[in-house]
């Protein structure tokens, strides 16, 4: 009887040890997914040749830092606040990873925690955008559409071949409001304030308050896809802001012709 029961407690033992070390495990890997990398696949051809359809890439979160959220309340599209660890240098012409700022919302910048964006950074916070580009049939076409419903493209005369100047918001920058920054900046004053901006009596309100001036809480940044003729990116549904970045696309880990079935190694390991 003896025996029966110490081999009992040796298998609840074993039992207690695999479940202990398996939870460490589990606590290592999400904080590993948090802070250092992740993986996505490439859904579209919207970065090719760079990154094609069916690439599998590691995303270093090192660089801009991990952000830290409450997932759940995302999901369910409640107001959520990022906090992010501090990274090791300065988002630069990178190929990055975001969500994306519009989600099913077309007018207004949206945090989609279910959909994630690969496109290569241009605009910087600070910098100047002006795209002049030869005109293609084939163009993907979209609208963009900020604040008043109005069309992007309609109201400042710009096309995705021929885009801006647009200026790029640093955290503290502070511009006046008129009719040219609310339709360039509107959405992003919406989305930091949570409010509407509205024209009346001849001035500009957020919310219930009259402004002349918006001082920028968060830095911005302008994506292009490299495929630039065939890829819905910053000139479609605008600026991304920092929050939305989870980091830095580093290499290749697999690659798959999904029409063909059959892995493509000789792109393992790359990013061009």
């Amino acid at each position: 009887m003896n025996q029966r029961v110490k081999e009992k407690n040796k298998w609840i033992d074993r039992l207690i040890n695999f479940v202990f070390y398996g939870c460490v495990l589990a606590l290592i890997w999400l904080l590993l997914q948090i802070t250092t990398f992740s993986s996505f696949r490439i859904p579209t051809a919207s970065m090719h040749p760079t990154l094609i359809k069916g690439d599998y890439v590691i995303v270093n979160k090192w660089i801009a830092g991990g952000r830290i959220f409450n997932v759940f309340n995302a999901v369910k599209n409640k107001h959520i606040s990022i906090k992010r660890i501090p990274g090791i240098r300065r988002i630069k012409n990178d190929i990055l990873i975001f969500n994306s700022p519009v989600g099913q919302y077309k007018n207004r910048i949206h945090f989609d925690v279910m959909q994630y964006y690969a496109k290569r950074c241009v605009g910087l916070p600070g910098d100047t955008v002006a795209i002049i580009l030869p005109t293609l049939s084939a163009l993907v076409e979209d609208s963009l559409t900020f604040s008043f419903d109005h069309n992007y493209y309609d109201l400042l005369g710009w096309t995705a071949e021929k885009f801006g100047p647009l200026y790029i918001p640093c955290k503290g920058d502070q511009i006046p409001i008129n009719s040219l920054t609310a339709t360039q900046y509107g959405s992003v004053m919406e989305w930091e304030t949570k409010q509407k901006i509205d024209y009346k009596d001849s001035a500009y309100f957020i919310g219930n308050h009259r402004f002349t001036n918006y001082q920028f809480k968060h830095d911005y940044y302008f994506m292009l896809g490299d495929n630039i003729h065939h890829s819905l990116d910053s000139r479609h549904w605008g600026l991304v802001p920092d929050d939305f970045i989870v980091g830095v696309v580093q290499w290749i880990w697999f690659s798959k012709d999904e029409e063909q079935n059959s892995i493509r190694w000789n792109r393992i390991g790359r990013v061009d």
